[in-house]
């Protein structure tokens, strides 16, 4: 998580003992285990590297921000989930916005400041994130923090009563949930909708994201999915796989993030949805592609029925 220190806590910076000095204490041992990233003003840190009232290595850890002040504060433009933390004229813990919170100095708890939770579906899902955040990372060039997480999975359809639960205890948590959209301008599933609840309420400090997808595989580049199959089994699939991607060229209707990659889907599930936008779409997919396709598939799409899932 990256915490950026507002400049009304320049005046506690000198001091020799205050709950705001504390909290800033905490805040550099936080930093120094690569649980958090901090930025704020150098003279923030160059006023706490001189406090004799810190430690050594609280007192280092602050010339180091102080020297990577610019290179840290640049984050805040490339980083919009944050936690802004401020002196004790604000109380308490409030969301600006969807992307941002303002957290009293005081409210600065050991739980707070344990490294992030990344909460998913399920333990893989959640590892997976990991990755992405670490390659993030190297993508925009972050070398200035190496931030630590924690994964956590939500024992799928129950991931909104495990966000709960961590919020109310104080955990800052980034929770993912994936949108099970079977077409585009659907409406994300309950589960996401609970945890986006949960969030709105401010029961604690935490993000939740709803993927703009099915699942999270279906925002995985085709080309990984095919490099890492079984060749003699996935080869009809990826042959399915690479129609997909041609009717999405065609269409300009992405609609590899919208199949079942696991089950696929069949004519008769389109032909039977109660959902008409659904029907709408895939059958617009289907008639890009009918010619590549057994010519049962066409007969289907004509009569405007199927009678098996097969």
């Amino acid at each position: 998580m990256l915490f950026e220190l507002s400049d009304d806590l320049l005046g506690n910076c000198t001091d020799e003992t205050s709950a705001e000095l504390d909290g800033m204490q905490d805040l550099l041992l936080a930093a120094r285990k690569g649980h958090h990233a901090i930025c704020g003003s150098k003279k923030i840190f160059s006023l706490l590297s001189k406090n004799a009232s810190l430690s050594q290595r609280e007192r280092a850890m602050a010339r180091t921000l102080a020297n990577r002040s610019i290179d840290l504060s640049a984050l805040t433009k490339k980083i919009r989930h944050r936690v802004i933390v401020q002196a004790s004229n604000m109380h308490g813990i409030t969301k600006t916005h969807d992307e941002i919170w303002n957290v009293n100095i005081k409210q600065l708890t050991e739980k707070f400041l344990s490294s992030s939770i990344v909460l998913a579906e399920n333990m893989i899902d959640a590892e997976l994130y990991q990755f992405a955040g670490q390659h993030f990372q190297i993508q925009e060039r972050m070398n200035t923090v190496a931030l630590k997480s924690t994964a956590r999975g939500g024992g799928g359809s129950q991931i909104d009563v495990e966000l709960r639960s961590l919020l109310t205890s104080g955990y800052p948590v980034i929770a993912v949930t994936d949108g099970d959209r079977a077409y585009p301008g659907a409406e994300a599933s309950i589960i996401s909708k609970r945890c986006d609840g949960y969030v709105s309420e401010n029961l604690g400090v935490g993000w939740h994201i709803s993927l703009p997808a099915r699942e999270i595989e279906n925002l995985i580049p085709f080309n990984i999915l095919e490099g890492v199959a079984d060749p003699e089994l996935a080869s009809e699939a990826n042959s399915l796989i690479k129609d997909i991607q041609f009717a999405g060229i065609e269409t300009d209707a992405q609609p590899k993030n919208y199949v079942c990659l696991k089950r696929g889907i069949c004519l008769a599930q389109v032909f039977n949805t109660t959902s008409k936008a659904e029907r709408d779409y895939w059958l617009e997919i289907s008639e890009s592609i009918k010619h590549k396709r057994h010519p049962a598939f066409s007969d289907c799409l004509q009569s405007g029925t199927c009678l098996t899932e097969a």
